[in-house]
């Protein structure tokens, strides 16, 4: 039970905004569709050890005033070094306010080392946001 409720609460999180740097070849595409990728990647950490990474990346279409038009929010599970914390995506969505695109990835995270048995002991969630000059802002947090 110790062990359980350590899994809890002791994530410490650890952020790092990544900002593609295309090819020639994309930066040649991208002007004549204007779309941009911005990522947001954070790591979940326990007693020194970074157990988990996790990185949502959007894309989306915009002009000199800022985002015109959505395009997709992906999430995904770069790392998990722990085999008895399973993590899966629950959800991944995107909106445009103020000529700014926002996508949002929730993960939850369980602990059991088989499927049907295992409980439940978070959820994680990462926000990204660009305009038209690319990132704004990135951020994580527990529920």
């Amino acid at each position: 039970m110790e062990f359980l409720d350590s899994m809890k609460q002791p994530f410490e999180s650890s952020e790092e905004i990544i900002t593609e740097k295309p090819s020639v070849q994309q930066y040649q595409a991208r002007a004549a569709s204007n779309s941009r990728t911005v990522s947001h990647t954070s790591t979940l950490s326990s007693f020194g050890i970074n157990w988990t990474t996790y990185r949502v990346t959007v894309t989306y279409t915009y002009n000199s005033t800022g985002a015109l038009k959505a395009g997709t929010t992906s999430g995904i599970v770069v790392r998990n070094l722990n085999p008895l914390v399973k993590t899966s995506r629950t959800s991944s969505y995107g909106s445009i306010s103020n000529k700014k695109y926002s996508g949002v990835a929730t993960f939850s995270y369980k602990i059991g080392p088989l499927k049907g048995l295992s409980v439940q002991i978070g959820t994680y969630n990462l926000k990204v946001t660009g305009g038209e000059n690319g990132l704004i802002s990135g951020s994580a947090w527990k529920n």
